[in-house]
């Protein structure tokens, strides 16, 4: 029998869980196990950015799905992927190796679909189209399509991720979603009208980043850095701090976690990784505390993935030059929020009321409450263990793709012409409207620019 702990349990199963319709804590395993993701590629989903739509709903849905179905046209499948974390590969072996089943047409069900390209009209409906413009990300059911540019990377991962967000929505019974178009703006977030601008080229990059914290969002925000245009990735430096090793419940949420990694220090997972693609990895194996402050050689970009108040408060002490913290909701029902915060727009960190204090436990709540832990410790779960596992979050690595794409994307506007948000609130299920507090023009000193990236595409 398993014995389920704070440290190997699904998070994404945890959903199921907490919100009571699990009865055990093996329900809930098993229910996650049994969804099924739909993805189908069109013929003409040749381009990068359709390949970066398709990876990221493989990778996120593999994470909250037991099976990810892809059909692809054979040619499709054959054309070399572009992407750089999988440019050995074609198209269809790098599916594969993310964990998609390749399937033919007459394979797929009834069940709900992604669409990524010209959905096939033998298709059974509900079908998610995944599609882009510029900086706009949107998922569509009545059958719409943007331009689908490869002007910025962001936006397609963004849309995938947030597709996938609505396939499991649906596929695990949530009653909240409705089937009307979503979009979601990485230039404008703020924006609700059909006619947001959809943000300029990218004429600037920023020449390295520190990031701190790597489970769920220090993942996703290094995986959406390796797609950025660099021309000469060996002369960008990226600092990685965190100094914990990766447990079995990081696989449901870590886009580069495996099974076999648990137990390896994240630093070193996350910067092999990195490394492959020719990024400049430094490490620093502490905690981000008070005292901390970065050197003027190092990165002045900084995008935070924490989950303890402590190293939030030391951002502003720091002194980078920008630091992003991206933050999500820990519950059933707001495991889907994400909060942004750009500092120095949002002020000191030591003055941000919610970091005040550590949020209340709510752990012994939910074991008292919920099912499934009352029915854990009836079969002889330890209580501690029960409590602790009760008050870990529930999490999909959908959302954190999102989160990172909204927090990237902040240095990105500030070095391409456009302002940061001090603060910024949306839900990943339902984008808009998005609560957003526009910043200053431009951060303090542009000290983090790096020259013309490649051409989109390139």
């Amino acid at each position: 029998m398993t014995v389920h702990s704070a440290e190997n349990f699904d998070r994404t199963a945890k959903i199921f869980v907490d919100c009571g319709v699990a009865r055990t804590l093996d329900e809930a395993i098993e229910m996650r196990e049994n969804l099924v993701a739909q993805v189908v590629l069109g013929e003409d989903a040749t381009r990068h950015s359709h390949q970066v739509a398709a990876l990221i709903a493989v990778m996120t849905g593999v994470r909250a799905f037991g099976t990810v179905r892809v059909c692809a046209p054979r040619e499709v499948a054959a054309t070399a992927c572009r992407v750089a974390w999988h440019a050995d590969k074609s198209l269809g072996a790098a599916l594969a190796a993310e964990g998609a089943e390749l399937v033919n047409l007459e394979d797929l069900t009834d069940a709900p679909t992604i669409a990524i390209g010209a959905a096939d009209p033998r298709l059974a409906e509900p079908v998610f189209q995944i599609t882009w413009e510029g900086w706009t990300a949107m998922v569509a059911t009545d059958g719409a399509r943007l331009a689908e540019s490869d002007q910025m990377p962001l936006a397609p991962a963004a849309a995938a991720a947030l597709g996938v967000g609505q396939l499991f929505a649906l596929a695990s019974g949530r009653d909240d979603v409705g089937l009307e178009n979503i979009s979601l703006s990485l230039w404008a977030p703020g924006c609700t009208s059909e006619d947001c601008e959809t943000g300029p080229d990218l004429a600037y990059l920023p020449k390295g980043v520190w990031i701190v914290g790597l489970g769920h969002l220090g993942q996703a925000y290094s995986w959406c850095w390796g797609l950025l245009p660099f021309v000469d990735r060996s002369a960008v430096t990226v600092v990685l701090q965190d100094d914990e090793s990766v447990s079995a419940a990081n696989v449901s949420t870590g886009l580069l976690v495996a099974e076999d990694n648990v137990g390896t220090l994240k630093t070193r997972l996350v910067g092999d990784a990195l490394d492959h693609l020719g990024f400049s990895v430094r490490l620093v194996e502490r905690r981000l505390i008070e005292g901390q402050v970065r050197q003027s050689h190092e990165p002045g970009l900084a995008l935070i993935g924490v989950d303890n108040v402590i190293a939030r408060r030391a951002i502003t002490a720091a002194r980078w030059t920008m630091a992003v913290d991206a933050g999500l909701g820990r519950t059933d029902r707001s495991f889907s929020e994400i909060a942004v915060k750009t500092f120095p727009a949002a002020g000191d960190s030591t003055r941000i009321r919610a970091w005040s204090a550590e949020p209340a436990e709510a752990g012994e709540v939910l074991a008292n409450r919920v099912d499934a832990y009352r029915d854990a410790e009836l079969r002889g779960a330890d209580r501690c263990g029960v409590v602790q596992l009760a008050g870990r979050a529930a999490a999909a690595s959908f959302v954190g793709v999102v989160a990172a794409c909204l927090a990237l994307a902040q240095p990105l506007r500030a070095l391409n012409g456009g302002i940061v948000d001090a603060h910024l609130h949306l839900n990943a299920r339902r984008p808009h409207p998005a609560h957003q507090v526009p910043g200053s023009a431009e951060p303090t000193r542009l000290e983090f620019l790096l020259a013309e990236p490649r051409p989109p595409g390139g």
